[in-house]
């Protein structure tokens, strides 16, 4: 929210830098347009955010790999991996990642 407000901000200024030379109301609408856009700018980035939050599973599926090739107990690992907390898109990734560093056998690989 922070950076929206500072971007929102800059670019009002570079615009009102820009368009000296423009009459007053021309200048006030540009600033409305500008305004009005600060929600969609906002909105992809925390799109985009939520996106590479949710796309973690290299670091866990690795951890997994490891844990599952240095297993002596299949049954309470594949209980282990049923375990871990996946939601598709909207999986958190740390909480994946430390579980899946949990695993008997994922420490190394």
């Amino acid at each position: 929210m922070l950076m929206m407000c500072v971007g929102l901000i800059v670019m009002a200024l570079a615009y009102l830098l820009t368009a000296r030379d423009t009459s007053g109301p021309r200048r006030w609408i540009g600033i409305a347009l500008i305004a009005s856009v600060a929600p969609v700018f906002f909105w992809l980035g925390a799109f985009s955010r939520q996106v590479d939050a949710g796309l973690c599973y290299t670091s866990a599926i690795q951890s997994i790999a490891a844990a599952v090739a240095r297993t002596d107990h299949p049954q309470a690992l594949a209980r282990q991996i049923e375990a871990l907390p996946l939601a598709g898109y909207e999986t958190r990734c740390p909480e994946v990642r430390d579980a899946a560093a949990a695993l008997s056998g994922a420490g190394a690989h």
